[in-house]
């Protein structure tokens, strides 16, 4: 395991997750930031990925190690701005506007108390995702020589 290379993916995913929540964004912004908060486990699997020398399947693993951490922070801050403590002018509120608006009122009314746990896990395993098959598809390995006979 690669340690450096799955802290500086998770760093950077905290750092943008953390930021999001913190910094002030104007209410045009607010759609386009919420889409680059959600893209932003591509960001730390594309740096573990870059950072790596080994095949796929290690790239993966470590994007994927990377995501858990980076997922984390977003889920916390993401269930922050949904039970109302935080977000409010940062990028989590067009999340929370999405959610808002797309959960139908009888499901909402039903799992309310689930909905803020249950959301937020399904936003860091995106992360996860994102970071895992980034950084397997981004890498140093030089690509297979296939010849052909003519």
């Amino acid at each position: 395991m690669d340690w450096k290379s799955i802290a500086l993916g998770a760093i950077v995913q905290a750092a943008i997750a953390i930021a999001a929540s913190i910094a002030p964004i104007t209410a045009a912004s607010r759609w386009a930031s919420a889409i680059l908060l959600l893209c932003t486990g591509l960001i730390g699997g594309f740096i573990v990925g870059k950072q790596l020398e080994e095949t796929r399947r290690v790239r993966a693993q470590h994007g994927a190690i990377s995501g858990v951490l980076g997922g984390t922070v977003f889920a916390i801050m993401l269930r922050d701005a949904l039970i109302g403590s935080g977000g409010a002018d940062g990028a989590y509120w067009g999340i929370a506007y999405l959610i808002a608006i797309v959960t139908p009122p009888s499901i909402a009314a039903q799992y309310n108390s689930i909905l803020p746990i249950f959301l937020p896990i399904v936003g860091g395993l995106l992360f996860v995702g994102e970071a895992a098959i980034t950084a397997a598809s981004v890498g140093n390995e030089t690509p297979p020589v296939y010849e052909r006979g003519l």
